[in-house]
């Protein structure tokens, strides 16, 4: 039985010529599909067929420290960005307890395209983006609560003082709470 199964295989190889291969691989260039798709056979047979004969294959990708191009970087980069990255899950994200929506075109966004959701809201209302002394308060200090009433857009300085301001009333509480 074994015998005539290896007489199958041997009926069934097809033969493709050393010279062939090296003329469509090494001197056209061809890859193995494209070469495969010439000869009506799987890519697999040319493969084989290369191997048969001790044929090398080509260097494939970057060799011996090459680098990618600026070029190639970039494209690579606008590749897996946003909804086109098998990790996207909507461009809504959380960070150090405040909403950041995935808005690259945006003027105040961060290297990865996000800008805070409570800027976005407020930038709405308004009509306009805010100026670079612009901030937007959380009036009820949940920093993921970005309901429009709950945004106010002052300056910084008058937004440092509202805080320090609530941690000076905080602090006569604080002391009151104290054990004795």
């Amino acid at each position: 039985m074994e015998s005539y199964q290896g007489e199958m295989n041997d009926m069934r190889k097809i033969n493709i010529s050393k010279e062939l291969l090296i003329k469509k691989y090494h001197l056209e260039k061809l890859t193995l599909q494209q070469i495969a798709d010439e000869m009506g056979v799987h890519a697999d047979t040319v493969f084989d067929r290369m191997s048969d004969h001790g044929i090398p294959r080509r260097k494939s990708g970057l060799q011996n420290g090459q680098k990618l191009s600026d070029f190639h970087r970039k494209q690579i980069s606008k590749a897996k960005k946003g909804s086109k990255n098998p990790a996207w899950k909507g461009g809504r994200i959380i960070n150090a307890g405040y909403f950041y929506l995935h808005r690259p075109d945006h003027p105040f966004s961060d290297n990865g395209g996000y800008t805070l959701e409570h800027r976005l809201i407020a930038e709405k209302s308004l009509g306009r983006f805010l100026k670079p002394g612009e901030v937007v308060h959380h009036i009820n200090q949940v920093t993921t609560d970005n309901r429009k009433e709950n945004l106010l857009i002052c300056t910084r300085g008058y937004h440092n003082s509202l805080h320090w301001r609530m941690r000076r009333r905080r602090l006569p509480d604080l002391i009151q709470e104290m054990p004795g």
